[in-house]
C-alpha cells in the first residue's frame, strides 16, 4: 500500500475510529511516563524521611609559612592595641662629657647652678668682648657655628660640627692654687649644707614665690653674684613684674644678693612694699628696673 492509499485510508476514518486508535497508541506511552514520574517522587520522599549521614569535608591545612604569618599578624595587632596601656618612655639623661679643650676664642664667665655639683642648664660666654647668656642647644656667637651641648659648674661642652669640645673657666693666678685644691675646680663655689638649705626648701616645697619666680644661684668668676630667675607656673605674673627669663637679679632695694643663705628672704620681703628697685644683669649688662610688687602680694594672700 502506497502513501496515497494510507492517506485515503486515514481520511475515511470516522471520529469513533480516531478515538479508538488514539487510545490504543497514546495510553501505553502516558502510562510509562506517569510511572517514571511517580518513581522519582517516591525516591525523593524516601530520602527526606530517612536522611543519610552528613558529609564531612576536611579543610586544607595551611602551609607552615602561611600559618606563621597569620600568627605573627595576630600578635602584632594585639601589641598595637595596647591592652594594658603604653609604657612611659624613659627620659634620656645627659651624662658628664669628657671632651678636649676648645681652640675657639671664647671666655666662660658664668654658669647657672642651683646646688654644687648639679648639672646646670645655662652659661654666660664672652665672645669678641660681648657677654651673652646661652641655653642648651643655642648657637654661640663667634664660635664657628658651635652650639651649647652641656653646662656644668666648672665648664661647658660645645658641639662644634659634631665634635664635642670643652670650654673651661679662665686660668686663675698661681697664688690661688691652694684655694683650687681646697674648693675643687675653678668657678665652683663651696656651698655648705646650711647655705643651700633655704634654697633647697624653697624649690622643693613650692612656696608662693616659686609659683611666679624660679630662682637659681648664678656664679661668675668663681663668686656668687645673684640669682638667675625664670618664670614659674604663673608666667603672666612673672612678666608683669618686668622680669625676663634669664635675668640675673643682683640687688633688691640696695641689698646685694651675694649671700645664698639670706638672699631668698630678700625676695620674699618684696611683698612688704608696693614697689621695689631691682638691679639685673640682662644680656651681660646691668640694668635697674622698678617693679610693681602687687602680683606677689595678691598671690601670697590667695595662699
Amino acid at each position: 500500500m502506497d502513501l496515497a492509499s494510507h492517506v485515503t485510508h486515514w481520511k475515511d476514518h470516522t471520529p469513533e475510529q480516531w478515538a479508538r486508535t488514539a487510545n490504543r497508541i497514546l495510553l501505553p506511552g502516558l502510562t510509562f511516563v506517569l510511572v517514571i514520574v511517580l518513581a522519582q517522587q517516591f525516591a525523593a520522599l524516601t530520602w527526606t524521611v530517612v536522611p543519610g549521614a552528613p558529609a564531612t569535608f576536611a579543610p586544607a591545612r595551611p602551609s607552615g609559612s602561611l600559618a606563621a604569618r597569620e600568627l605573627s599578624a595576630d600578635f602584632t595587632s594585639l601589641q598595637e592595641s595596647h591592652l594594658f596601656g603604653e609604657a612611659a618612655v624613659a627620659p634620656v639623661v645627659d651624662t658628664v662629657v669628657d671632651a678636649p679643650d676648645t681652640t675657639l676664642s671664647l671666655r666662660l664667665t658664668g654658669t647657672r647652678t642651683v646646688l654644687e655639683g648639679e648639672l646646670a642648664d645655662e652659661a654666660t660666654i664672652e665672645s669678641g668682648g660681648q657677654q651673652r647668656n646661652y641655653a642648651i642647644g643655642q648657637a654661640v656667637d663667634g664660635a664657628d657655628g658651635a652650639t651649647l651641648r652641656a653646662v656644668y659648674p666648672d665648664r661647658v661642652v660645645l658641639n662644634r660640627g659634631g665634635r664635642l669640645e670643652t670650654l673651661r673657666w679662665p686660668e686663675q693666678p698661681s697664688s690661688e692654687a691652694a684655694a683650687r685644691a681646697s674648693f675643687g675646680p675653678i668657678g665652683m663655689v663651696p656651698l655648705s649644707a646650711d647655705t643651700t638649705r633655704p634654697l633647697r626648701q624653697v624649690i622643693e616645697n613650692g612656696t608662693w614665690l616659686t609659683d611666679i619666680v624660679r630662682p637659681a644661684l648664678h656664679v661668675q668668676d668663681g663668686q656668687v653674684i645673684g640669682f638667675r630667675v625664670n618664670p614659674g607656673r604663673d608666667r603672666a605674673a612673672f612678666e608683669a613684674l618686668g622680669l625676663r627669663p634669664g635675668d640675673v637679679v643682683t640687688d633688691i632695694n640696695g641689698t646685694v644678693l651675694d649671700d645664698p643663705s639670706q638672699s631668698l628672704h630678700v625676695f620674699e620681703s618684696l611683698t612688704e612694699s608696693t614697689q621695689a628697685n631691682v638691679t639685673v644683669l640682662r644680656d651681660g649688662a646691668p640694668q635697674v628696673i622698678v617693679i610693681d610688687t602687687s602680683p606677689l602680694r595678691d598671690l601670697r594672700d590667695r595662699q
